[in-house]
């Protein structure tokens, strides 16, 4: 088990995959070393219970697959403090019985481990366990690992990925740019931190915080087509505007509202 700590500005320039370009081939950011670590094409896919009994408890499960690798990946216990650090535990292994373990042991649901195991067909793995797509979506992820300029240890304090996420959603496909600041490990977290402010002064005005995570803005996304609150300009690809974000925002606002009240069925 081991915790995760990011920071996500989301992108709101005019030419997205030119500032992309731009920061990816950048070498240096203020006192950081920049070096790049390759583009992968990911495509992601999340499973829940028809009753949503991950979501409840605050987990969410995925499926990445990238090139020839398949990682199952358990994420929960997700924390926002007021500077835009998230905190979350993750769990994340390639697919096997030994990482499902881990997974099953974690969100508490012992139910999992009489399902059958096709070690050649995740999906159907966990679908025979009860569980079904909620999201599916594909990425494209340029990495740049972040290096000390100076000092005695030259090893990476965090990773910048530059993320172009694509949400299908009735016929149509949602891009959706995001930059992904990590930290290497707990102690780096005021690190990631000075990383976003000095990629904010460096594109003034195109990066701006963003809470959200991609699996909550997916879904988002989808119940606000679904309601037409979201009527895409012609074509078959729309880049998401402010003004969607600003819809995204408040669905997400409204739920958890809902989610955070107390249950009255339990007396």
């Amino acid at each position: 088990m081991s915790e995760e700590f990011e920071v996500t500005l989301k992108v709101c320039a005019q030419d997205p995959d030119d500032l992309f370009s731009r920061v990816f081939a950048m070498r240096s950011l203020g006192p950081f070393d920049l070096a790049p670590g390759g583009t992968s094409e990911i495509c992601d896919e999340y499973f829940d219970t028809d009753a949503r009994d991950l979501m409840k408890k605050g987990f969410a499960l995925r499926l990445r697959t990238e090139g020839s690798r398949t990682l199952l990946c358990l994420k929960g216990r997700e924390r926002i403090n007021e500077r835009g650090v998230i905190d979350r535990l993750e769990i994340e292994g390639p697919f096997s019985k030994e990482t499902m373990g881990r997974v099953i042991a974690e969100a508490e649901m012992p139910s999992w481990e009489y399902g059958p195991f096709h070690p050649e067909d995740p999906g159907a793995t966990l679908r025979e366990i009860g569980l079904q797509t909620i999201q599916s979506r594909a990425m494209t992820r340029k990495r740049l690992s972040v290096l000390p300029a100076s000092g005695p240890q030259y090893r990476p304090v965090g990773e910048i990925d530059l993320d172009k996420i694509g949400y299908r959603i009735a016929g149509l496909v949602f891009v959706h740019y995001e930059i992904e600041i990590e930290a290497a490990s707990k102690n780096r977290r005021e690190t990631i931190l000075d990383l976003a402010n000095l990629m904010r002064e460096a594109f003034p005005g195109s990066l701006r915080r963003w809470d959200h995570n991609k699996l909550i803005t997916g879904l988002a996304l989808e119940d606000l087509v679904r309601l037409n609150r979201i009527r895409p300009s012609s074509g078959n690809k729309e880049v998401i505007s402010e003004e969607i974000y600003g819809k995204i925002e408040d669905w997400i606002g409204k739920h958890r509202a809902v989610s955070e009240k107390p249950d009255d069925t339990q007396g």
